[in-house]
């Protein structure tokens, strides 16, 4: 996983450079989102609960998995399904600042990269 990383953030120009922006912090669920750039790093460090439906703030947009620890080439099960394109979802309260959430399934300790493949202007 960790070669597959660094592979896929070398293919981004100047990725050190560009600023993070955490996204979520939950230590009750033991999970963590930030974002770099277009993409969007999600773990869960719990070592026994998955999620179905977890809901991050995230930028307005499409979403694409890129890498996943859960890919049977890393030793994962295979749970999480890199084909599917992920939409968010519209909440009124965080319209203001461009942010919807995004619903992924997180299982137990594992972390996936995504990258934002249409930025779109939040619905009204």
């Amino acid at each position: 996983f960790d070669n597959a990383m660094v592979e896929l953030v070398s293919g981004v120009t100047n990725f050190q450079a560009l600023e993070i922006e955490k996204l979520w912090e939950k230590d009750d669920d033991q999970v963590l989102a930030f974002r770099r750039g277009n993409l969007l790093f999600v773990f869960n460090f719990s070592p026994f609960k998955s999620f179905a439906d977890y809901g991050i703030l995230a930028p307005v947009g499409k979403y694409r998995v890129v890498l996943s620890s859960d890919a049977p080439q890393f030793g994962g099960f295979g749970n999480i399904d890199e084909k599917v394109e992920h939409l968010t979802q519209f909440d009124e309260l965080y319209q203001p600042i461009g942010k919807e959430w995004l619903r992924l399934y997180l299982p137990a300790r594992s972390a996936q990269v995504l990258r934002l493949v249409r930025p779109r202007k939040s619905r009204k």
